[in-house]
């Protein structure tokens, strides 16, 4: 409030655990002082020199309005951060009545003392000014410098760093930053330097594992999960991560596994539920699947893949009614994802609904004509239940056309050759 300079998104605080401390005892003197002002100006008498009660008046408010507002973050309440800027911006507004009425009380005492001046009106009205403005552009200058170093997190830390050298989170964060605009080694580098400050800052261990497993180096990545576990053994993006990792090396045992951790450490982690759903699909873990997905829909009900993937647990269990239900949803919140249309056709195929299958593929290819393997179904449909053999050579064809390297491409020309043969000379 007094010197808004050197300021920073992260000041480096220093923490006493001793009262006798010369630090401690000044900062309780000043809390003193504080509290004697605010009883001093709440008294009703006038001060001396004839202080008005309309100074104390907007004085002793502007005091109250600073302590009050200070307290939640400044006093007992346990909090992460010691001190950060922002939270002096309300109490800022008392700060400021205060420093209003402290100046009038000045002037009406100065004129009070002197009532005749001979400076002319003007010029004192131009002086006033003058330094009103002076001060204006001087703050306005300031102001315009600090939004450079807002311009983006990465210059943000670094000019955190810069004041503070010593701050670990920092060097995390302009990490994180580097990482968004995937300088991976730049983010690999600060990471390190937060963990040379403090080897088990876990934050930093998962990131590191973050970064290597964008670089496709699975193994290392693997080893900062686990590391950053071993300090954390809750921490639940650690496990979200490591189960991602474990996944992609063909792990699908230990990556179920530590996706549950996650679910279980952090029960709204709905990355974690939708993974770990797909990949009990995937392990033909159907109940389980099912369980997931709906708790995943739970939270994110306008989600229109966790919709799909519902579907095809309960369709992969046979439940091919509820699988409709399903698939239908999904269609509905996503036109554009064909997957669950497709799903449904195969089920009516499945079902023998062969009718009601043909009209969901022309569907299909009306979004999207270059569906390779809606073609093949449609073929088979006029080929084997409708026996239409020029609509399923011309669907056999387009299917070949779009995927002429298909593994059953030549069983498909082998009933192409039969429906020609069977139409004769042209």
């Amino acid at each position: 409030m007094l010197f808004p300079f050197n300021l920073s998104i992260d000041s480096a605080f220093l923490a006493f655990n001793k009262w006798g401390i010369v630090s401690v005892l000044f900062a309780w003197s000043i809390l003193g002082v504080f509290v004697l002002l605010l009883i001093y100006v709440s008294k009703r008498d006038e001060g001396p020199g004839g202080m008005d009660k309309n100074f104390k008046r907007w004085a002793g408010f502007g005091l109250a309005w600073t302590g009050i507002t200070l307290l939640p973050t400044s006093s007992v309440v346990p909090l992460l951060d010691f001190s950060v800027e922002h939270r002096t911006y309300l109490p800022l507004v008392g700060f400021s009545i205060l420093t209003a009425a402290v100046l009038d009380g000045l002037i009406r005492s100065v004129r009070q003392r002197s009532p005749v001046i001979s400076v002319p009106t003007r010029q004192k009205t131009a002086v006033v000014s003058a330094c009103l403005v002076l001060v204006t552009v001087f703050y306005s200058a300031q102001t315009v410098k600090r939004n450079e170093v807002w311009k983006n997190e990465i210059t943000l830390w670094k000019d955190a760093l810069d004041k503070a050298p010593n701050l670990i989170r920092a060097y995390n964060n302009l990490g994180e930053a580097y990482d968004k605009e995937k300088k991976f080694d730049l983010a690999i580098a600060e990471f390190e330097k937060a963990l040379k400050l403090s080897p088990t800052y876990f934050f930093a261990l998962n990131n590191l594992g973050n970064i290597y497993g964008k670089k496709r180096n699975l193994i290392k990545a693997i080893h900062y999960f686990q590391e950053a576990l071993k300090q954390k053994p809750d921490y639940a993006p650690a496990h979200y991560n490591l189960a991602k990792a474990q996944h992609m090396t063909a792990k699908r045992d230990d990556a179920l596994e530590s996706y549950r951790k996650a679910v279980r450490n952090d029960p709204y982690f709905e990355r974690a539920f939708y993974n770990l759903a797909f990949l009990a699909l995937e392990m033909n873990r159907l109940d389980e699947s099912i369980e997931y997905f709906l708790k995943f829909i739970e939270m994110q009900p306008e989600h229109s893949k966790a919709w799909y993937g519902l579907g095809r647990g309960y369709a992969a269990k046979g439940q091919f009614d509820q699988a409709l239900v399903q698939y239908e949803k999904s269609a509905q919140l996503d036109p554009a994802f064909l997957a669950p249309r497709i799903n449904i056709g195969t089920i009516y195929m499945q079902t023998g609904k062969m009718d009601a299958a043909k009209k969901t593929y022309q569907k299909i290819l009306q979004v999207d004509p270059g569906a390779g393997g809606i073609h093949k179904n449609l073929g088979l449909i006029y080929y084997q239940h409708e026996k239409d053999p020029e609509k399923a050579m011309y669907h056999f064809q387009e299917y070949l056309r779009l995927i002429p390297h298909a593994p059953d491409s030549q069983a498909i020309l082998s009933v192409l050759a039969q429906l020609r043969d069977q139409a004769g000379p042209q």
